[in-house]
């Protein structure tokens, strides 16, 4: 399930649209818990070619079919 738009809250909490249609307000922080500390979340941004979610310029990403599960089992809110 690729991303088709995102948009950091604060801190690790985003609201992310899938190209499903489907669109999950979500706190990142537990899925990078062990990179936390190595990510600017300022920096998060959609990969042009996979989709993903990466972090400082694609040094750190997150699969989408991963983003999508996570979200969908850890939304804060659904919209």
């Amino acid at each position: 399930m690729k991303l088709q738009n995102i948009q950091r809250l604060n801190n690790f909490i985003f609201k992310l649209e899938f190209i499903n249609g489907e669109i999950m307000e979500v706190n990142l922080a537990s899925l990078v818990k062990d990179k936390a500390n190595k990510i600017d979340p300022t920096t998060a941004k959609i990969n042009a070619d996979w989709q993903c979610l990466e972090f400082n310029n694609g040094s750190i990403d997150i699969e989408p079919k991963t983003l999508f599960e996570f979200s969908k089992n850890n939304q804060k809110l659904k919209i």
